[in-house]
């Protein structure tokens, strides 16, 4: 699989080694995970993921140890299964992009952002609508019964936030 770190800024691309301790217990997944994988655009956060309960309060302290004048990366406990099996990207795992479809669809039914739908439209430019859509009531089986909200989600634009600028890179493959 190819890789694209160019879209890491450059105090993501000094950060992101440093966070090997994450390993195997935490997953980065979201706008960077995708993006890493797509190389469409960049991201300026790194959301990380725990399938299994962990202490917030030590992982507060390892990272404000290492990284004392960063912001601390927004972690979650997320205990829904994984659909692939994590990418491993080095010094962090990657969610995979079904899993990233699903976690993205979820995102613009709880919340319209820009960035969202232009995610949406990548994953669904390599996975297929049918992978896209089969993905995410795989993983949430609740929205299958609720496929209005998602499809009106999916389609309804009008309060997505402010417009994305300069954050596409153009790649050719």
């Amino acid at each position: 699989m190819a890789f694209y770190p160019h879209i890491l800024n450059p105090i993501q691309a000094q950060i992101l080694p440093k966070l090997s301790f994450t390993k195997p217990q935490f997953y980065l997944g979201g706008g960077t995970a995708l993006a890493l994988q797509l190389g469409h655009r960049t991201s300026v956060d790194f959301d990380f993921y725990a399938p299994q309960k962990f202490d917030n309060q030590k992982l507060g302290l390892t990272i404000s140890q290492l990284f004392p004048n960063v912001k601390t990366p927004a972690t979650h406990l997320y205990q829904y299964p994984l659909l692939d099996q994590l990418v491993d990207y080095g010094p962090v795992l990657l969610a995979g992009l079904r899993d990233i479809a699903a976690m993205k669809t979820a995102a613009v039914v709880q919340r319209a952002r820009q960035r969202d739908f232009y995610d949406i439209y990548y994953l669904i430019k390599k996975l297929g609508v049918e992978t896209f859509i089969n993905a995410t009531y795989q993983k949430f089986p609740w929205y299958e019964e609720n496929n209005v909200v998602v499809f009106t989600s999916l389609t309804y634009f009008t309060e997505a936030d402010v417009v994305i600028k300069s954050s596409v890179i153009s790649y050719s493959n």
